[in-house]
């Protein structure tokens, strides 16, 4: 009995860490600057094993310095292939505005059923970004 809990905890936390979707674009440690395009390229990786209907995706960057998230898309998410080798992806261009300056992250947040199961499932991303000003930048 012991064993089986055990074995079935194992596969619930390695099912857990698998991620369908992964941010490549910013890459960790890059300058944004307020009021500036900023591109977030999302992949979608085929890691649940199962057919998936995508809901949609919500952008946000969060501010270490006040803790508070913002968000600057929620919407549809329909990646597509862009060439044989790599996974199916979507950009997403944003301005970032009203965030303090200093450490932050970019977190995507996605969203999901699996082919026929009624729940909705999320997953998320994120990469630590530094923000700065458009003063600060120049």
């Amino acid at each position: 009995m012991n064993i089986a809990i055990v074995l079935l905890a194992l596969i619930a936390t390695a099912f857990a860490q698998l991620r369908g979707i992964a941010i490549t674009a910013p890459a960790v440690g890059t300058d944004i600057t307020l009021g500036e395009r900023l591109v977030v390229k999302v992949e979608k990786h085929d890691t649940h094993g199962l057919p998936q209907t995508d809901l949609g995706i919500v952008i946000s960057i969060t501010s270490l310095v006040d803790k508070v998230a913002r968000t600057f898309f929620n919407g549809s998410f329909t990646p597509t292939q862009h060439n044989c080798t790599g996974p199916p992806f979507q950009n997403f261009t944003i301005v970032p505005t009203g965030i303090p300056t200093g450490a932050a992250d970019v977190t995507v947040t996605h969203f999901f059923n699996l082919t026929g199961d009624p729940a909705v499932r999320w997953e998320q991303d994120q990469v630590a970004v530094d923000v700065f000003s458009e003063t600060q930048a120049a």
